[in-house]
């Protein structure tokens, strides 16, 4: 299992991220919602930082965009624009 923080746990984090999107591409979640409720790996549920981390890193590579509603709540979801882009890169 991978340590929370850990750069192999965020790697798994990004992948598991991706794939969820890329066959979700409407869904937009809390960073809560995403480890509870996408499927991640089991491993990963109880390690919401590295889940954090991939989504910074991925909103930082403009695969996914945030929005911040008037509350402070986060939501996360693909950009759509870089779909194609995105299934390349998980295709390998």
């Amino acid at each position: 299992m991978a340590e929370s923080g850990s750069p192999k746990g965020m790697e798994q984090a990004v992948l598991a991220v991706l794939r969820y999107l890329v066959q979700h591409p409407e869904a937009k979640d809390t960073l809560d919602g995403i480890v509870r409720w996408w499927g991640l790996p089991v491993a990963l549920e109880a390690q919401a930082e590295n889940v954090h981390q991939g989504l910074e890193a991925l909103i930082k590579q403009g695969w996914v965009v945030v929005r911040t509603s008037g509350a402070g709540i986060r939501l996360y979801g693909l950009n759509k624009d870089r779909i194609a882009e995105v299934t390349r890169f998980l295709n390998g």
